[in-house]
């Protein structure tokens, strides 16, 4: 995310009448046709897109999927300026979250110096690694106090804070969790064309956006400063009981 933030994905054909569907056998969670029930997606999947859905179960129950911790971020900075107070404190909120898995890795990088932290995606065959970017040319020197300040003083976000930075990567990562890449850029291509005014700049470039402003709101639990397309929209991709 940037004190303005964005998911740097480019993608393209979701379709947005999704909902989510428990598995029974399973207990697992799926986006699914709004208008299907979970057998009828299953069923109507190719043989190649249920064996990937089978690969991903097997790769989370062996545990393949890979949580990130404070030695996937602070290394890669021994030779830069972000100091390890920045990635330890991300590490933390992640980790109170519940929210490590969401990540496949975490790493700095040098972009412009308006982005903090950025999701990012990498393709990986079918599917893709969910990559947290931490942005030294933004972070580069700065304690947490400055960060927050920083955050504080950014006019086009809610987030006020590091905390609300990460809680905002947090669900840009929640919203594509679980899929392959087609369908996040699908996903993306969808949500490119909402615009919902009312939480913040940030929030109205995008639904992808929206939906990770929104998330930070409800973290804080600002829930009422939330209009009804934003939580909408919010549960219709995250699927949250708020």
């Amino acid at each position: 995310m940037h004190a303005n933030c964005r998911c740097t994905t480019i993608m393209a054909g979701f379709t947005p009448a999704t909902r989510i569907a428990r598995d029974p056998e399973t207990g697992k969670n799926y986006k699914v046709d709004g208008n299907m029930t979970f057998e009828e997606w299953k069923n109507s999947l190719t043989d190649e897109q249920r064996a990937a859905l089978k690969y991903v179960d097997k790769s989370a129950e062996n545990g393949i999927i890979k949580n990130i911790e404070i030695n996937n971020i602070y290394p890669s900075s021994y030779n830069g300026t972000v100091t390890k107070e920045a990635p330890e404190k991300i590490n933390a909120v992640l980790k109170e979250r519940h929210a490590s898995n969401l990540f496949n890795d975490a790493k700095i990088v040098k972009i412009q110096p308006e982005y903090v932290l950025q999701t990012d995606t990498v393709k990986n065959g079918t599917f893709c690694d969910v990559v947290l970017n931490i942005n030294e040319n933004a972070l580069g020197g700065k304690t947490v106090k400055e960060i927050d300040s920083m955050f504080s003083n950014a006019a086009s976000t809610v987030a006020n804070s590091l905390r609300d930075g990460v809680i905002h990567e947090e669900y840009h990562a929640r919203l594509i969790h679980g899929l392959n890449y087609a369908q996040v850029e699908a996903l993306y291509d969808t949500l490119s064309e909402i615009h919902i005014d009312g939480i913040s700049k940030i929030a109205y470039s995008d639904g992808a956006e929206c939906i990770a402003e929104t998330g930070v709101l409800i973290a804080r639990g600002e829930i009422r400063k939330i209009p009804k397309e934003a939580m909408e929209l919010f549960k219709r991709y995250i699927g949250e009981n708020i």
